[in-house]
């Protein structure tokens, strides 16, 4: 390896990028290109959580996660429209993030549809990228990112050159002859040995606990950078919110799990994969990703769920009435645990919401203010109404958002949606059949 011998009799290595800025592959293969549609971070195309096993809501169009302040519903993607309430906004894609010793800067494009991204939509100013298409076809990086544990064949040290190596480079070679990776630069190293990780694929819930939120970065390590827009807003999830990952990777200290990250779910990292193979492509190496610390030595910052929550969107809105007497406060995120904006919503408000989240046996769903204000919740601790849809048709529904219809109350659900419609039919049409209720006096 490099002025090594590769010892094919060994066990093979594993390595993990040191360098803030990544490590370039050296005589990779040859690069191709792939389609990206219908990609998101937080799709919910393929089920839900791999603990579960199941899928309670395999057809809804809602996304996985709830959204962060950051771009709003940048990294999302509907898949159905229903009731005409699915957000049928664009799914965004970070692509072309450059590495430490590169052009400079991010770039991101916007994919779905073809279109530009509306930027009335976010409460801060987009990337100049992303306000433009991008094109069908997108080509990777040859950029492992920082972080990033590899698996690398086996070498014998050239004892009788170890002197004269370290103002050179040493390189290892990725399994399956993938390419060549630096080991140590100008005597520096670039990457260090560690112990086989763990990496989970499937689909993973995770909700997060860390008060103060967690920030996304381009790589599974600290020293990675984290992502941000050209007005220097970080990338971030907040306190309670949900996302939604397809790989997760433990790494061992002394036997021990010392920090594990996980990815933000995409369907083109899903389908890089071939569990088949005896060793894990290039393209699923250096494809970029977005990815957030589920744990350190000391400190847990997501929470794995077993079961996927309920996210419903709207992208007008729904209309909701503060109950009379109440004073409701409003989080940056969708738990009592995540900081106050210092915006309380007195008695009698009404505001839009735009995003509605029950987690998993949870009785309180939180309602996401428009413009990305903040989180409310529609019931006190104790259960009592704080929040009222302005809407008839949704105080059919429970609070949770769930309809009643299936639960204990299947016969009252055709006589209600009657009822409904013969209140309609009252207001925009001035002639009602002869049998039909009658308006007015006898």
């Amino acid at each position: 390896v490099g002025n090594a011998v590769i010892n094919d009799r060994v066990m093979p290595v594993y390595l993990r990028v040191l360098a803030k800025g990544g490590v370039a592959i050296s005589l990779p293969p040859h690069s191709h290109t792939f389609s990206d549609e219908e990609t998101s971070p937080t799709s919910s195309t393929g089920g839900s959580s791999g603990i579960s096993g199941g899928n309670s809501l395999s057809n809804s169009e809602v996304a996985s996660s709830v959204g962060s302040s950051f771009l709003d519903a940048m990294f999302r993607t509907p898949q159905k429209k229903r009731d005409g309430e699915s957000n049928a906004g664009s799914s965004i894609h970070l692509q072309g993030l450059q590495h430490g010793g590169g052009a400079g800067g991010t770039n991101k494009a916007a994919s779905s549809a073809g279109g530009a991204v509306d930027s009335s939509r976010y409460p801060i100013r987009l990337p100049s990228a992303l306000m433009q298409p991008s094109s069908d076809k997108m080509s990777y990086s040859t950029v492992i990112p920082c972080g990033m544990c590899l698996e690398v064949d086996p070498w014998v040290q050239n004892n009788a050159m170890r002197e004269q190596q370290m103002m050179k480079l040493e390189y290892a070679r990725l399994r399956g002859g993938q390419g060549w990776i630096p080991r140590q630069l100008n005597g520096r190293a670039v990457v260090e040995t560690v112990q086989s990780p763990e990496f989970r694929l499937g689909s993973f819930w995770f909700r997060v606990q860390a008060r103060s939120g967690i920030k996304v970065r381009m790589g599974p390590s600290n020293r990675a950078p984290s992502i941000k827009s050209d007005d220097g807003v970080f990338f971030r999830f907040e306190c309670g919110e949900y996302l939604r990952a397809s790989e997760v990777m433990t790494v061992f200290k002394s036997d021990a799990p010392s920090e594990c990250f996980a990815k933000l779910y995409r369907n083109r990292h899903v389908r890089l994969h071939n569990v088949h193979s005896e060793y894990r492509s290039l393209t699923s190496l250096t494809t970029q990703a977005e990815w957030v610390q589920i744990f350190s030595e000391d400190e847990l910052f997501l929470d794995e769920c077993a079961t996927e929550p309920r996210i419903e969107r709207h992208r007008q809105g729904w209309r909701y009435n503060v109950v009379l007497d109440a004073r409701i406060h409003v989080h940056k995120g969708p738990s009592l645990l995540a900081d106050r904006t210092g915006m309380p919503l007195l008695g009698g408000e009404s505001v839009l919401i735009t995003e509605r989240v029950t987690g998993p046996g949870d009785t309180m769903t939180w309602l996401r203010l428009k413009d990305s204000q903040g989180w409310i919740h529609n019931v006190s601790e104790s259960g009592e109404p704080l929040m009222i849809p302005h809407s008839l048709r949704h105080r059919k529904q429970h609070p949770s958002g769930r309809s009643s219809h299936g639960a204990g109350g299947g016969a009252s659900g055709p006589q209600e949606d009657i009822a409904y419609n013969t209140i309609i039919a009252r207001l925009f049409h001035s002639d009602l059949p002869e049998n039909g209720p009658k308006i007015g006096k006898a």
